[in-house]
C-alpha cells in the first residue's frame, strides 16, 4: 500500500510541478515583454489577496519545490523521448521546413527552461544516398 501511496504523491507532484514551470515561464514571458501589463496584473492580485487574507502554510514553499524538481525531471524525460521522433521525422520534411520545426520546438524547451540537447545532423553525403535510394525505390 505504502508504494501505491508513493506513486500517487509523485503522480501529484510531477503533475502540480510541471504546471508550474509552464505558470512560471508564462509570467516570466510576460514581466520580460509587457513591464506594464505585470505591474496592474501583480497590483490587482495583491489588492484581491490582501482583501481575502489567505493564510498559506509555511511547508507550501517546500511543496511547491519538490513538485517544481518533479515536473523539471518529467519534462526533461519528456523532451529526451520525442528527440528521436522528432528528428526522425525533420529528416522526412523539406530542409527548410525541418530547421523552423528545429526551431520552434526548440524555442518552446527555452521558454520552459529546460536544457534542449543538440540535434544529430544528417551528413549531405548520408542524406544525398537517402534520396538516391528513394528516387530508386519510385
Amino acid at each position: 500500500m505504502a508504494a501505491v501511496a508513493d506513486q500517487v504523491k509523485n503522480i501529484a507532484y510531477t503533475s502540480v510541478g510541471v504546471n508550474l514551470i509552464i505558470s512560471d515561464a508564462v509570467a516570466n514571458s510576460i514581466r520580460e515583454q509587457r513591464p506594464e501589463l505585470a505591474e496592474r496584473l501583480e497590483g490587482q492580485a495583491e489588492k484581491l489577496f490582501s482583501s481575502v487574507k489567505i493564510n498559506v502554510p509555511d511547508f507550501v514553499e517546500e511543496h511547491a519545490g519538490i513538485a517544481r524538481k518533479h515536473g523539471a525531471e518529467a519534462l526533461i524525460k519528456f523532451h529526451d523521448g520525442n528527440q528521436a521522433r522528432a528528428a526522425r521525422f525533420e529528416e522526412r520534411l523539406p530542409t527548410r521546413v525541418g530547421e523552423v520545426i528545429n526551431e520552434r520546438r526548440r524555442a518552446a524547451w527555452d521558454f520552459l527552461n529546460v536544457a534542449a540537447p543538440t540535434t544529430k545532423k544528417v551528413s549531405s553525403k548520408k542524406a544525398s544516398s537517402k534520396k538516391a535510394d528513394k528516387t530508386e525505390e519510385i
